[in-house]
């Protein structure tokens, strides 16, 4: 972020896609490259699917690889 924040600040986040929006807070802030903000947030309510990425499910394992030599 180009603009500074602070914790407990309420920001409107918008996902440009889909054009979604979802009030979060500021939960922590750190600095990042030249004169730019990392900001951790939280949604202030359920968000669904809101950035539109889909992930494995926690209890899935990695396939096995064969280790049978012939």
């Amino acid at each position: 972020m180009a603009g500074a924040v602070t914790v407990g600040q309420v920001l409107r986040i918008i996902n440009r896609n889909t054009r979604e929006h979802q009030d979060c807070r500021v939960v922590n802030v750190e600095s990042a490259e030249g004169s730019k903000w990392a900001a951790g947030i939280e949604f202030l309510e359920p968000a669904g699917n809101f950035w539109q990425i889909s992930f494995p499910p926690a209890n899935v394992r990695p396939a096995e690889e064969n280790c049978n030599s012939n």
